[in-house]
């Protein structure tokens, strides 16, 4: 098969065309697969140490160490091929995915919210119709593919709660993004998200070179507008390299897969013909739009501003783990040097 060389207008629709083979790159299945039982164990070493830290390792946190190997588990296994391909082969009905994949996420989404401040885990209760209701709208017979109406309540009642505080705890936003995942990989049977665990020397250049040339708009507009400062960052290289894990699968990746993975992908496909212009700009604005909560039109403006480049990353490599990496750049470099997301401002 002749190497394709894609520009950035016919990219983004060449990598949904491209087998599977040839979008993981060398390495095939073994390497996909290694890679994320790599990162399940490293990971959750990485929260044992932190409960350790916390002193949460106790018996009494039990269900949510329980909660975290379980969601973590099913995170990173909808990362391999071969387990998407065998859960959307489990049954032709996209509804009765929905259905037992609510069920498989109820018990640790229930467990999630033992971590929550006191006073709020009667929040369980919720956790069912949170799951079943974006299920049946996802769930649906003949949905086409492209952003309908029902992808959008569906995507604002699973990340809403958590956001707005409905589901608290430091689990919830792993219970959102593991729902995500599975309606539009497992029920939508949305190609193209670009969640693999693959990387190569290119796509981690074009990571860089997008996260560079957004610092080098961004901070000056930060800057010069007020919403900056510069700040010392004083912390040991083992809170740095906490900071670091935590930015990238915490915040990054998952914002990535919403953002770039579904929503970008979903816009794209209803302008086909207007190549990925239309569908950059409108996600970008959709991701500065969800930053209201800090109501400031700054942090708006510059959160947009980061959406163009964030999805160039994704557009240019087909990868929301690559695109996940210049979004981690940004936010860590931000909070070590300025001002704005590690340090309270005012």
């Amino acid at each position: 098969m002749a190497r394709i060389r894609p520009n950035i207008r016919n990219h983004f629709s060449l990598t949904r065309s491209l087998s599977p083979e040839v979008s993981r790159g060398k390495g095939g299945v073994a390497q996909t697969e290694a890679v994320p039982a790599l990162l399940f164990v490293s990971l959750l070493a990485a929260f044992l140490l932190y409960m350790s830290r916390a002193g949460w390792l106790t018996v009494g946190h039990i269900p949510a160490l329980i909660a975290f190997t379980t969601l973590l588990g099913v995170f990173l296994s909808l990362a391999v091929e071969r387990a998407v391909t065998f859960l959307r082969g489990l049954s032709a009905s996209g509804l009765a995915k929905a259905l037992w994949g609510s069920a498989a996420l109820m018990f640790p989404g229930m467990l999630s919210l033992t971590l929550a401040p006191a006073g709020t885990t009667w929040r369980i209760a919720l956790v069912p119709p949170y799951l079943v209701l974006p299920g049946f709208l996802l769930g649906r017979p003949r949905l086409p593919l492209r952003l309908t109406w029902e992808d959008a309540v569906a995507l604002l009642l699973i990340w809403l709660p958590p956001d707005l505080g409905l589901l608290p705890g430091p689990l919830a936003k792993l219970l959102a993004v593991d729902w995500t995942l599975f309606l539009f990989l497992i029920v939508r049977r949305l190609d193209g998200v670009g969640y693999r665990y693959v990387l190569g020397v290119r796509s981690l250049i074009v990571a860089a070179a997008n996260a560079i040339v957004f610092g080098a708009i961004a901070v000056p507009l930060g800057l010069l507008s007020g919403f900056l400062s510069p700040a010392s960052a004083h912390a040991s290289w083992i809170e740095l390299l906490f900071r670091a894990v935590g930015v990238y699968f915490a915040v990054a990746v998952p914002e990535e897969i919403l953002f770039r993975g579904v929503i970008l992908n979903l816009l794209q496909r209803g302008f086909p013909r207007r190549g990925p212009t239309v569908p950059l700009l409108l996600s970008a604005g959709l991701f500065g739009l969800a930053h209201w909560k800090e109501r400031d039109w700054r942090y708006m403006l510059l959160a947009a501003l980061a959406g163009i480049f964030y999805g160039g990353t994704y557009l240019r490599t087909g990868s929301v783990v690559c695109s996940g990496i210049t979004h981690a750049l940004v936010d860590f470099v931000w909070g070590l040097f300025f001002r704005t997301l590690w340090s309270p401002r005012g």
